[in-house]
């Protein structure tokens, strides 16, 4: 019996060390994810422009379409285009990612500095504070706050950062109390550095690594908890485009057209994916 000869290529693989071979699908996977982001500010940046139709145009002859040449994903269940939606619904989608992480963090940081660093009675008032917020899930809390406040994106995802700012001063203060001892701290009293200054310039920076982390994760979980409170009417007013209302408005038709609920879903998934692959990277980085 006589053996062909393997291809070179053949051979390099299989000689390759598996570690080598892994890190480079997941270098691919990681430039995907970045590709697939930039692509998703270009596009929400540039929707007015590249958008083949008006996103709230109707066309009431031409409704749950499947895709054509004149409709790509095609149309909703008023004969909307569901790509030009999709372009202009990933604007929301950022924004109230963005929203959500700017107040986690502006309330979050200097929350778990103030504990970390005074301890004692402050500390456990804060701290106590963080463990009220924490007993109502995330979601639950921001729906309370915004049927009170009133429907939108901002107050929405606002809420929502409000809701998850004591994890990001749990996290914080861990990572202050990690720093508080060690001698670099104790020399910037000797050279009589205030409070403040050494909070800031010093063990600030040394403490946000596991938060750069956690921010991507927040991120991801912001993305998908837009989507929720949009599904729910309490986000983005209807009949302005966004992936979570056109999703509950096709899961409506999903007996007649079950392919409705396909494009904002896969588009949901693959942006948390994609932010979750990069926090990834940042992880190993650090």
């Amino acid at each position: 019996m006589s053996v062909e000869p393997a291809a070179a290529g053949d051979v390099d693989r299989l000689l390759a060390p598996r570690g080598t071979r892994t890190g480079r699908r997941r270098s691919a996977g990681l430039v995907l994810a970045i590709g697939f982001l930039a692509l998703l500010v270009l596009v929400a940046v540039a929707a007015t422009w590249i958008a083949p139709y008006v996103p709230s145009a109707q066309d009431l002859d031409d409704r749950l379409s499947g895709p054509t040449p004149e409709h790509l994903l095609g149309t909703d269940y008023l004969g909307r285009d569901v790509l030009s939606r999709l372009l202009h619904g990933a604007r929301p989608a950022l924004i109230g990612a963005v929203v959500a992480v700017v107040v986690s963090c502006a309330l979050g940081v200097p929350w778990g500095l103030l504990a970390g660093y005074y301890g004692g009675w402050a500390d456990s008032a804060l701290m106590r504070l963080a463990d009220t917020v924490l007993v109502f899930p995330s979601l639950v809390f921001a729906i309370a706050i915004t049927g009170s406040i009133g429907a939108g994106i901002v107050t929405s995802m606002a809420a929502f950062g409000l809701a998850i700012s004591p994890s990001i001063a749990r996290l914080v203060r861990a990572g202050v109390i990690g720093e508080l001892h060690k001698d670099y701290v104790q020399i910037t009293r000797m050279y009589g550095c205030s409070a403040g200054s050494r909070l800031v310039r010093h063990i600030l920076p040394n403490s946000l690594e596991p938060l750069a982390v956690q921010v991507t994760i927040y991120a991801g979980i912001a993305v998908l908890a837009q989507a929720g409170l949009d599904f729910l009417g309490l986000g983005v007013q209807i009949p302005e485009p966004s992936w979570g209302a056109d999703l509950s408005q096709a899961f409506t038709y999903i007996l007649v057209d079950p392919a409705a609920t396909l494009a904002p879903g896969i588009t949901i998934m693959l942006t948390v994916l994609a932010i979750y692959r990069v926090g990834d990277a940042i992880r190993d980085r650090l």
